[in-house]
C-alpha cells in the first residue's frame, strides 16, 4: 500500500468517525442504542400477543383466554448476545445479533440451540413496553411485554 493510499484510507476513517460509523460498537451493548434498552427482563402481556397474532385469530374466546394467561406466566430475558424465553415450558435460550436499527425498531437474527435461524423485530412502544414479531409458518407471532 502505497503512502497515498494510506492517508487516503487515514481521511475516510477520520471522516467515518465523525459519522459515529467506525469504530462504533454495535449490538445491545451499545450505549445509548435502542438494541441496549433491550437488556433485561420482560414480561409478557397474553392478552394483547394473541389478539394480534395471526394463528390465534380464529380460535374460540375460551381458547384465546387460556392461551393469554399462560402467556402472562412468561417471560424473556434479553443479555447483550442472548434471549431467553421462560414460563411456556422448558426455558428456551436462543444468541442473537443486531442487523440493524431504526428509530424504534431493532431488528435482530436470533439462532437456536439447533441452529435454526429467524429475524425478530422489536419495537419500543413506549420506555417500558416492547412489541416482538416475527413470521411463522400460519403467519405473524406478535408478543408484547414489559419491563420488570
Amino acid at each position: 500500500m502505497t503512502k497515498r493510499n494510506l492517508i487516503g484510507l487515514a481521511v475516510l476513517c477520520s471522516v467515518l468517525l465523525a459519522a459515529g460509523a467506525c469504530g462504533k460498537k454495535k449490538g445491545a451493548g451499545a450505549a445509548g442504542s435502542n438494541a441496549a434498552k433491550l437488556i433485561g427482563t420482560w414480561q409478557l402481556d397474553g392478552k394483547k400477543s394473541v389478539a394480534e397474532t395471526d394463528m390465534f385469530k380464529k380460535a374460540k374466546p375460551e381458547a384465546k383466554k387460556g392461551i393469554a394467561a399462560m402467556f402472562d406466566k412468561a417471560s424473556l430475558t434479553i443479555t447483550k448476545d442472548k434471549i431467553k424465553m421462560e414460563g411456556l415450558g422448558k426455558p428456551q435460550v436462543d444468541s442473537y445479533k443486531v442487523l440493524s436499527e431504526s428509530g424504534k425498531d431493532i431488528t435482530v437474527e436470533s439462532t437456536d440451540e439447533k441452529g435454526k435461524v429467524e429475524k425478530i423485530t422489536f419495537t419500543f412502544v413506549s420506555d417500558t413496553e416492547i412489541k416482538a414479531v416475527k413470521m411463522e409458518k400460519k403467519g405473524k407471532m406478535t408478543i408484547y411485554a414489559k419491563k420488570k
